[in-house]
């Protein structure tokens, strides 16, 4: 008789929640490693903004998944789907067990639903979008989108530039909407794996706490000075890994287009924002047993709340 494999145990929620430290401890109590779903932290020299673990914390717990590429090497859903399945092949090979974390949902979903086959990226026709966008003013692409594909422009926040020119290019390219692809890719019983998904999530108010708390530290540890250096490497300001959160409004100040205050208040801002994104994208999924956390809870109280289900 065929032993089944254990279910793959899935930790999400929004930046700031607190899900690096309870995932260390989960780690801790599996004996394996932490495979991270971040799209941001996969860039190479851009930690503070990405809020990627400490040295400490890597050093007690194996990591994988962050800084696998430098900011100029496009990375999309589907290479981390790929370098992601390597790493739970090795694992499961050990006989460990695969413990996921992160907050990037689209990266989650690749690997437990899997994606459908796309065309290739067309860099010249992505930067025409990124200049129509510069040049019509915020939202001109979603209501670019709304024209060609409203089903996809519904789920899509206006802001969210990536998502809306992947969106914008599949329809260019193949002249056919992406929505109309999602709807005919389905995931074969026997490749999808089984898995335990928890979620944690604070009050509104408190969580909005913690990202402002956050981003202020980010300062601290000298976020200026890490833009600053990626400038200086090269890097254009133009690349989707540095229009990031941090990034952006950062270099806006290193320009002279903002001062540093404002570039303060507008991370603060922007980050409330995708958290609120984050949490819009998890909620909507049934799979995801919620934990939430109370005022002043500390890691190890909520990691004893979420160990019976591991």
């Amino acid at each position: 008789m065929i032993k089944s494999k254990p279910p793959w145990i899935v930790l999400v929620g929004p930046t700031s929640v607190g899900k690096t430290s309870v995932a260390e401890q989960m780690a801790l109590a599996l004996k394996t490693d932490i495979i991270v779903a971040d799209s941001r932290q996969v860039y190479q020299g851009m930690d503070i903004a990405t809020n990627k673990p400490t040295a400490s914390a890597r050093s007690r717990i194996t990591r994988h998944l962050i800084d696998c590429v430098s900011p100029d090497i496009p990375f999309s859903a589907g290479a981390y789907q790929r370098e992601a399945r390597q790493v739970i092949a090795q694992l499961e090979g050990e006989g460990k067990p695969i413990l996921i974390e992160g907050g990037t949902g689209l990266y989650i979903k690749a690997l437990l639903h899997g994606l459908w086959e796309g065309p290739a990226r067309d860099m010249k026709l992505r930067q025409s979008f990124y200049d129509l966008e510069a040049a019509e003013g915020e939202g001109a692409l979603h209501r670019k989108l709304k024209e060609v594909d409203p089903d996809a422009a519904e789920k899509m926040h206006f802001r969210d530039l990536p998502k809306i020119i992947r969106a914008l290019e599949v329809f260019y390219l193949t002249n056919r909407p992406i929505s109309a692809f999602h709807a005919e890719h389905r995931f074969s019983a026997n490749e999808k794996p089984s898995f335990r998904m928890m979620g944690l999530r604070r009050e509104r108010l408190a969580l909005y706490r913690r990202v402002e708390q956050s981003v202020e530290q980010q300062f601290e540890r000298g976020l200026v000075e890490e833009a600053r250096r990626l400038l200086a490497k090269g890097f254009s300001p133009q690349l989707p890994s540095m229009r990031t959160l941090g990034y952006r409004q950062v270099i806006s100040y290193l320009q002279g287009e903002s001062t540093l205050e404002q570039a303060v208040a507008l991370l603060k801002r922007d980050t409330r924002r995708y958290a609120k994104r984050q949490m819009t994208w998890f909620s909507a999924n049934s799979d995801i047993t919620w934990i939430d956390i109370t005022e002043g809870e500390s890691s190890e109280e909520t990691f004893a709340r979420v160990a019976p289900f591991l």
